[in-house]
């Protein structure tokens, strides 16, 4: 009997127990975020023209996984040239030239609804490169870059020395 008499008091200590009880109010606050990374082993490209085939032609590059985009929303990808005219890198100083367009395309692996993929003519002015009518969240793309050909780059050969133009060229992320 003593062994039911304690069962019921701990029992009935439990039950006149006392809780509070305390509240958070959690906002979830969301901005948009649009961001854009190109592959950091892919800085620095070269459309390199060794034969007569590439003149008449134009040389293509393809870069895998390129650029990655990140957007909470739709958006387009813009790409353009830093400067209008390229630098010739070389001894004889800098001399800035205006070349011929370089054409760029982006796709995709895998398909993505209500994504194009218009081709851009590099210029300081930008192209469309990567339209999204819906937000993408860390999704890789590649990138072909393709030079001139028909002879365009003929009359920028120097005699018997390989000459290198440069210029920078920027993609930017924005909101459709």
């Amino acid at each position: 009997m003593l062994r039911l008499f304690l069962v019921v008091v701990v029992f009935g200590f439990f039950m006149n127990a006392v809780y509070g009880q305390a509240k958070v109010r959690l906002n979830l606050v969301v901005n948009q975020v649009q961001n854009i990374v190109i592959n950091p082993d892919q800085t620095t490209l070269s459309l390199v023209y060794s034969s007569l085939e590439d003149y008449q032609r134009g040389v293509e590059l393809i870069k895998r996984a390129h650029i990655t985009v990140f957007s909470t929303e739709a958006f387009e990808i813009k790409v353009r040239l830093a400067d209008e005219e390229f630098s010739r890198l070389d001894n004889s100083g800098v001399q800035k030239v205006k070349l011929p367009n370089v054409k760029v395309k982006a796709s995709s692996s895998t398909p993505i609804s209500a994504v194009s993929f218009p081709q851009a003519n590099l210029n300081i002015h930008g192209s469309t490169l990567i339209r999204s009518n819906v937000p993408i969240m860390g999704t890789d793309f590649d990138v072909t870059y393709k030079g001139p050909g028909g002879n365009d780059l003929v009359p920028f050969v120097d005699k018997a020395k390989k000459v290198v133009y440069s210029n920078e060229v920027l993609f930017s992320i924005e909101t459709r």
